[in-house]
């Protein structure tokens, strides 16, 4: 039976990359994205099932519910996913990316708010509250 990559990983519950890594190893892929089911488990019987076994104490009870553990925790995940408790890791990069680059704009464009009235101060401690009230006004707008 031909199957999709992604019905292989969902099978085996492996990323894709891991997917690729058993390629690397010599899992045979019969064309881009479609792969030969009975010749993957196969070579999972001989390359990965061994592993899994010594892992989890070498019987097929154990390795059984290693694999049944696993599934259940992945559909916990969904679950999670699903209720809007857990975001995905490059929508959480992207916030973070977004919220560093505000507070770099926000900090770099002080110096130009703020060097002609600062240019005409004669008291140090004049400059000082400016500078303050300006990095505070930045670092307060990252926190909205």
């Amino acid at each position: 039976m031909i199957v999709k990559t992604k019905d292989v990983t969902n099978l085996f519950d492996v990323s894709a990359q891991a997917l690729g890594n058993w390629k690397k190893r010599g899992l045979k892929q019969e064309k881009r994205g479609c792969w030969d089911l009975k010749k993957v488990l196969e070579w999972w019987l001989v390359n990965v099932a061994p592993d899994k076994l010594a892992e989890n104490s070498g019987t097929l009870a154990d390795a059984r519910k290693f694999f049944l553990d696993a599934k259940g925790q992945r559909e916990r995940l969904k679950l999670q996913v699903e209720r809007g408790e857990l975001i995905e890791k490059a929508e959480v990069e992207k916030e973070a990316f977004n919220c560093a680059r505000t507070a770099r704009d926000a900090l770099l464009n002080i110096p130009s708010r703020v060097a002609a009235v600062l240019a005409s101060m004669k008291k140090e401690a004049e400059v000082e509250k400016l500078l303050d009230k300006e990095i505070r006004q930045a670092l307060e707008a990252l926190s909205k």
